[in-house]
């Protein structure tokens, strides 16, 4: 069992994963990444402190927007590593 916001960082990389297998690969900045990363945890420390109580659908929205962001990150990086390794080089 996970909670709300990691079921949704899952379940949004799981989507982006898919749909990158009929879409063209996007390239993400690192700002994205950065601000999708804030907006988690603003909502982690809000609910902490107290300021308002815990919402499940507001988590599930924060962590699919940084679970798409994540894994759209990491691919862009690892086929970055991958392209300029020795492995795949043909000099």
């Amino acid at each position: 069992m996970v909670c709300a916001r990691c079921a949704g960082i899952y379940f949004g990389a799981m989507i982006t994963a898919f749909a990158f297998f009929f879409s063209k690969r996007n390239q993400l900045n690192k700002k994205v990444l950065l601000i999708s990363l804030a907006v988690v945890l603003v909502d982690v420390l809000l609910v902490f402190i107290g300021s308002y109580d815990y919402s499940k659908a507001f988590s599930l929205a924060t962590g699919l927007i940084f679970g798409s962001t994540v894994y759209i990150y990491l691919m862009n990086e690892l086929e970055q590593f991958l392209f300029n390794s020795k492995i795949y080089r043909t000099e």
